[in-house]
């Protein structure tokens, strides 16, 4: 890079990677974290970095502000040998249920995770908890081999690697998506109008998502649709390993000499 000023090359990492890779040449920076919005905007003002990175569009629109064009959403891919298909696997559990509430947990905790939990063991469901940070990667694995869906509990995700590991297995997702921002370090931040996800990579072939007032109506219309969902047709044409290193080359070569 330091015989070749004018060739492009990616950085990623964190703030303090830019510190230590201190070339001219022009630069894609990502996937990893620049900063609050706040301090993101000496790094978009410099005109060494052409593209930004982050892992989906709505992250991209939380930062367009400060960012402007710069901005590029780009998820990281699924290693779908390393998550196997097990949807023809025997099953003796209906419900994983994966717990990533991160804010407000002594009110949510109860009033969401216990709450869907009740509901879903009222209604002769098996269900296993996992809490996020909290176990051990086997024990997800077991768990998803074992396990008929997900039921996915997490305010916002930026790409959400859990639930798409799921989806690669072959396991169809019951998603919590309230669209709105939680987090109350971004919120000062954040466009008054900014739509989030939960899932945000997602659609009909992954299962299915529910606000919190509509559990009732959602979800025994998964349960009934559960052996129509193609979860893992959805990982490997979006979120596959090849697909997402050619989508990084197309953005690299955007930027080569020439173009």
């Amino acid at each position: 890079a330091e015989a070749r000023p004018g060739y492009p090359i990616g950085v990623a990492g964190f703030p303090t990677v830019l510190q230590a890779v201190d070339l001219p040449n022009p630069t894609i920076f990502g996937p990893g974290d620049f900063g609050y919005p706040d301090e993101s905007v000496a790094v978009a003002k410099d005109e060494r970095f052409k593209i930004l990175i982050q892992p989906g569009e709505w992250f991209c629109d939380y930062y367009r502000p400060y960012c402007g064009d710069k901005l590029a959403p780009w998820p990281v891919g699924i290693d779908v040998e390393a998550w196997p298909d097990l949807s023809g696997g025997e099953k003796s559990l209906d419900f994983v249920v994966y717990d990533k509430i991160r804010w407000y947990r002594d009110e949510r905790v109860p009033a969401i995770l216990d709450a869907l939990v009740a509901k879903l063991r009222a209604d002769g469901r098996s269900v296993e908890v996992l809490r996020y940070g909290d176990h051990a990667l086997g024990q997800y694995r077991s768990a998803l081999s074992r396990a008929r869906a997900l039921l996915f509990l997490c305010e916002h995700e930026t790409q959400g690697i859990a639930y798409q590991e799921a989806l690669a297995s072959g396991v169809p997702v019951l998603a919590w998506d309230e669209g709105v921002l939680t987090d109350p370090k971004q919120i000062p931040f954040a466009a008054p109008d900014l739509k989030v996800q939960s899932v945000p990579y997602f659609d009909e072939r992954c299962g299915m998502t529910f606000k919190l007032d509509e559990f009732d109506k959602v979800y025994p219309e998964f349960w009934r649709s559960l052996a129509s969902f193609r979860p893992r047709d959805y990982v490997l044409d979006r979120l596959s390993m090849e697909g997402a290193a050619r989508a990084y080359l197309d953005l690299y070569r955007s930027i080569a000499p020439g173009r």
